[in-house]
């Protein structure tokens, strides 16, 4: 179900094949990339050069740790590639195997259309991305999926989620993209470089955790305050968890006002699997499971507890960042990172980083991290303020019976008052 589901990422259909747009062939920014299979993480910044097929990335420190953070430098059409280690203080000079690959749209991908980051109907709340997926095989014989989103203006990157049976499930996310190169030394290896002799790689350690609570990098002057997200919103959403071997895409309407939620699995024809329309009501501790494939309808218990999808008051701020760039008009948004943890009643802990806009408060993305989970990636997209059918929570005919149905609108419609 993975590569169905990378491959229809948000569900948009397009009614014509459009034309890729052309990314530019120099910019630099802030990269956020992480593995769970490969149990690999990192984030750092990143100086991308296509002209003369370059690349530097310079990983982003975190004080008082005792992991490892490098400062690679590949140059492709030499074949060399220098990797410093700040820790350790010396480098690795080494031949450079892997062949260049340009990271922008390939004209054999396939065009899933535009969607909003954040939303469309207030100003600085959103950015217009175009999504497009496609694959391409490693020297090594395995054959990568992906799908990559790009502002629809400048086509800077934004995401990149990629899988393949041998690496899993891979996410790459792309912060305050500036065009160009600012320093036109930055491909230039450090003295500790040019001296070295070559010695073996360095090792890639497990640095999954340290950098799932410090996304990107980016460090808080001060204590900000929590932003208020909407208490009722829709909009369409992509879940991914290696681990779980698990991923849904949907349309989703929140309610934290009376706790109660809907996901309608975006359907992909022609395939087998299965979707699912759900209906959980958290104050009821029910939940209603719609199965579109079997055409019947589950009713159970929900034994999971409501959990207010915002900001909490004990989230640690990581500042802002710019998703696409701030330089050029309807180019970025604003957003703004948190992260934190919470406890499951299985006494699991979630460690989390959630990003939302800064003018508006909806949410972006979130990515989740435990031992027993692992990874998990969601995104948002199209988000609307408030909710745009009253009766979105009433569950379907084939789930109620024919009293309950003639009372639907008592039993399952929005509350008068909150009790």
């Amino acid at each position: 179900m993975f590569v169905a589901l990378i491959l229809c990422l948000v569900g948009i259909a397009v009614a014509q094949r459009p034309v890729p747009c052309t990314t530019p062939p120099q910019w630099e920014g802030r990269i956020f990339d992480v593995n769970e299979k490969e149990k690999f993480a990192l984030e750092g910044r990143l100086s991308y050069d296509a002209t003369y097929h370059r690349e530097r990335l310079v990983d982003e420190v975190e004080e008082g740790t005792m992991d490892d953070f490098y400062d690679t430098i590949a140059l492709f059409d030499s074949k060399v590639e220098f990797v410093y280690n700040f820790k350790a203080r010396n480098c690795t000079r080494r031949e450079l195997t892997r062949p260049w690959r340009d990271f922008g749209i390939r004209p054999t991908d396939r065009s899933y259309g535009e969607a909003y980051i954040g939303s469309s109907v207030f100003p600085e709340t959103g950015v217009l991305v175009t999504i497009w997926a496609g694959n391409f095989t490693l020297p090594s014989n395995d054959t990568i999926d992906y799908v990559s989103t790009w502002t629809y203006r400048a086509c800077l990157p934004v995401s990149r989620t990629t899988h393949s049976d041998k690496f899993g499930i891979g996410h790459l996310s792309f912060y305050d993209i500036t065009v160009g190169i600012r320093d036109p030394d930055v491909f230039i290896p450090r003295r500790e470089f040019i001296y070295s002799s070559p010695v073996s790689s360095p090792t890639n350690e497990t640095m999954i955790l340290a950098f799932v609570l410090c996304l990107v990098g980016i460090a808080a002057a001060q204590r900000p305050v929590p932003c208020t997200t909407p208490p009722q919103w829709e909009g369409r959403i992509f879940d991914v968890n290696e681990k779980e071997k698990f991923a849904l895409e949907g349309r989703l309407s929140y309610d934290a006002t009376y706790h109660r939620e809907r996901l309608v699995d975006e359907i992909e024809e022609g395939t087998q699997d299965e979707f699912y329309d759900t209906i959980a009501l958290f104050d009821a501790k029910i939940e209603f499971v719609y199965n579109f494939k079997a055409r019947n309808c589950t009713r159970r218990a929900l034994t999971r507890p409501w959990r207010d999808f915002g900001i909490r008051p004990t989230d640690r701020s990581y500042g802002e960042a710019y998703i696409g760039s701030s330089v050029f008009p309807d180019t970025g948004v604003l957003v703004t990172i948190w992260a934190g943890n919470f406890t499951l009643p299985s006494n699991d802990t979630i460690d989390y980083v959630s990003t939302w806009t800064y003018r508006g408060c909806l949410p972006v993305s979130r990515t989740t991290y435990s031992d027993k989970f692992g990874i998990g990636h969601l995104s948002f997209y199209d988000i609307t303020v408030g909710i745009s059918d009253p009766n979105v929570f009433i569950p379907r005919q084939e789930c109620l019976t024919s009293e309950e149905w003639n009372m639907r609108h008592t039993l399952f419609g929005t509350p008068t008052k909150k009790n």
